[in-house]
């Protein structure tokens, strides 16, 4: 046989060897899937469980009905980021919170930054936890929450920080859809 042959001959066989790796590799059906077996005769598959979950208490849809669609998360974001600070963060969290404002609000939060002192005696920081929010007004284009917050502050080289509680009262416009922080008044 000629090289040349062997040559055509080799091609050959590895061209039909890729295309049978390429078939048993590539080319088989997906196997059926079947729903697991229910061992336990007396409890639903788990297909079915959602249609079997317990309706939520009447207390729970009070509470639920009484706030607006994502007042009751934006107002508790709002205290914890306008509690929290950092000296080192020079007032970045305050700056954020400029798109969830009012004009009223938002000159309210430059005024702050112009005259605030936090950080002239070395490094200074709180961070806030939400705890509470009490809806005490609402109707269809204000609303007025109260939010309960967890203050832990810390100071200089401080390791532990000093934990203190503390309420705000924030004053909510509805702006088109959205709602908007108006004034923040601190209890």
């Amino acid at each position: 046989m000629s090289r040349r042959n062997k040559i055509i001959l080799i091609s050959a066989l590895a061209l039909v060897a890729a295309v049978l790796i390429f078939l048993f590799f590539f080319n088989k059906k997906p196997a059926e899937v079947n729903p697991p077996e229910n061992e336990n005769g007396n409890q639903p598959t788990s297909l079915g469980q959602i249609d079997l979950l317990p309706p939520p208490s009447a207390e729970r849809q009070s509470t639920e009905k009484d706030y607006p669609l994502g007042l009751e998360s934006l107002t508790s974001s709002f205290a914890e980021r306008f509690a929290s600070y950092s000296s080192d963060a020079k007032f970045k969290n305050l700056e954020d919170l400029k798109i969830l404002s009012t004009s009223k609000m938002q000159s309210s939060i430059d005024s702050f930054i112009a005259t605030s002192r936090i950080g002239t005696n070395g490094f200074e920081a709180q961070e806030a936890k939400a705890l509470n929010n009490q809806l005490i007004y609402l109707s269809a284009d204000k609303a007025m929450v109260l939010i309960s917050l967890q203050l832990s502050k810390f100071q200089g080289e401080q390791a532990e920080p000093i934990i203190d509680y503390s309420k705000v009262q924030l004053s909510v416009l509805k702006t088109g859809d959205d709602w908007k922080v108006d004034e923040a008044v601190w209890q």
